[in-house]
């Protein structure tokens, strides 16, 4: 296999290479530093990992809500739970365990990507500019702290060990097997690893047949149906293994059907499932989206398919990216890891790393200006640390209700608590069993889908509103603020505006057994109760 000069002898080329991938990795740290807020969907892993420990087995019911829930409740992201309760609970570090288990994951990401594009034949030079156009995709994944980052690591991790496969030492391969089994526990993302294999060894199987074709040996079947066992049997075992790790869960049989169901379910009312046009800024996304698209379809049109390999698992995960944004990430990783070796195999590979070296001194003043920028950018917006959203303007729902957690605490509150979709695992984790919720983050994976289609007709305030009320009896209703249901609630049920903060209020019945001491907290900082 053909591959670029992978030493920078020239010590003009190593400098700026040195320097381009650091300004990289700096404007990379800045693009995510806004991201250093906590996820809602850590607290409801953490419950459900507290309520195992109580139990003594992971509960297959949902004993947090008082709505209609599934069963089994099969949590695919039970061991993140596990991680997440080592690293904030056990250790006592808390947010400082939840900044360090983050930023590892991400090194990792960046070390498995960076190995497996240069294990290619990578260019540094082009490994670096692949990273900066590629940042408006990919970010989506890097929050704090979903299992989709483990996802995002174990698949850099793999294509680095299906590359050792592809040079004929199978013996990197059985690595999977073990990291299969790590993955399918902590996320269901694991069928990315399983699918990209499969696309693989596809794609291997029909360049060989071509090969084959083009020197007349097609006709000769059974010399090519044994050539074909001995290069691919330890594929197709491993995929049959792929199949059976979905058993390998304290579900059970329960999880591959559970995953089946999942995939196939529509997502319309949760934004980073819509298609990659409604992102935060659609302009500058799908403008480097078209990008990779266009320099990914030069290098293939220059090497030939053949070639390119990795080429069908671009196209696979660039359909996906497009149609949900929250699929951004893993393009991203493959295409970090598949299209810098394509570029600086062909033309315009070392045509790039000419232009750049023909003009080192712009290039240094230019890296060494990002990397001061990006610095100070992460370190003014608190990059280095994580923090609890409870008040911010911009996270809206993504809020986290601790104002009204310490309000219930105070008031010695007990029964059933409804709220939004997004605020629900916070309450979960700080006072069940005390309290009972109606929703949380784990949506399929806790309640039947059209749960969260009645919660968002009822904040709302569409016709009909007040039915659910009826159907799902409540102690107490968390609202966001600016909701439209508040006046409504006020006039037509005469329920009470009992607290409000600058994130959310609580309505209280007006047949309340509990006496409602009214506070207002709008103005006050709220403390950032993590744990």
């Amino acid at each position: 296999m053909q591959t670029a000069q992978r030493s920078l002898p020239d010590p003009t080329a190593k400098r700026l290479a040195l320097l381009l991938l650091a300004a990289a990795g700096c404007l990379f740290a800045a693009w995510i530093a806004q991201m250093n807020f906590v996820m809602h969907d850590m607290y409801h892993e953490l419950a459900l990992v507290r309520e195992a420990m109580f139990r003594g087995e992971l509960p297959l019911d949902n004993p947090f809500a008082f709505t209609p829930t599934v069963y089994p409740s099969v949590h695919h992201e039970w061991a993140m739970g596990l991680l997440l309760y080592g690293f904030c609970i056990s250790t006592g570090w808390g947010l400082m365990g939840l900044t360090i288990l983050r930023w590892m994951l991400i090194l990792g990401i960046v070390s498995a990507t960076y190995m497996t594009a240069r294990r290619r034949g990578a260019s540094p030079i082009v490994f670096a500019l692949a990273a900066l156009l590629i940042l408006p995709i990919a970010w989506v994944g890097f929050g704090t702290l979903r299992a989709q980052l483990v996802t995002l690591l174990f698949t850099a991790v793999q294509l680095r060990l299906v590359d050792e496969d592809r040079r004929g030492r199978r013996g990197w391969v059985l690595m999977l097997l073990p990291l299969w089994f790590v993955w399918v526990n902590i996320h269901a993302g694991f069928l990315v690893g399983a699918g990209l294999l499969a696309i693989d060894t596809f794609e291997r199987v029909a360049a060989d047949l071509v090969n084959q074709w083009r020197q007349g040996r097609l006709g000769e079947r059974r010399w090519l149906m044994r050539r074909l066992v001995h290069r691919y049997w330890h594929r197709v075992g491993l995929l049959i293994a792929a199949t059976a790790t979905l058993g390998l869960t304290p579900y059970g049989a329960q999880y591959a059907p559970y995953v089946l169901h999942a995939v196939r379910l529509p997502r319309p009312e949760i934004a980073e499932w819509g298609p990659l046009w409604t992102t935060y800024n659609p302009g500058l996304t799908l403008l480097s989206y078209l990008m990779t698209i266009v320099l990914t379809t030069v290098a293939v049109v220059q090497l030939g398919w053949r070639r390119a390999i990795g080429t069908l698992s671009l196209i696979v995960t660039a359909y996906l990216a497009l149609r949900h944004i929250r699929h951004g990430s893993i393009y991203g990783v493959v295409w970090m890891c598949y299209a810098p070796p394509l570029l600086s195999r062909c033309k315009m590979g070392p045509a790039i790393q000419a232009w750049i070296c023909q003009r080192q001194g712009a290039v240094q003043r230019g890296a060494v200006a990002a990397i001061v920028g990006s610095l100070a950018y992460f370190f003014y917006v608190g990059g280095w640390y994580t923090v609890l959203p409870v008040q911010s303007a911009e996270m809206g729902t993504g809020n986290q209700p601790v104002g009204v957690v310490e309000y219930l605490k105070e008031n010695h509150f007990r029964g059933r608590l409804q709220l939004p979709f997004g605020a629900g695992a916070y309450v979960m984790w700080h006072m069940y069993p005390d309290v009972l919720i109606s929703i949380d983050g784990r949506y399929e994976v806790g309640y039947p889908p059209e749960l969260l289609d009645e919660h968002r007709a009822f904040y709302r305030g569409e016709p009909g509103w007040e039915q659910m009320l009826d159907r799902y009896p409540s102690d107490a209703v968390v609202v966001p603020v600016g909701s439209p249901i508040v006046d409504a609630m006020q006039s037509q049920l005469h329920w009470r505006l009992s607290y409000q903060d600058d994130a959310y209020l609580l309505m209280t019945p007006p047949d309340s057994p509990i006496v409602w001491t009214d506070r207002d907290r709008r103005g006050e900082t709220l403390p950032q109760n993590f744990l």
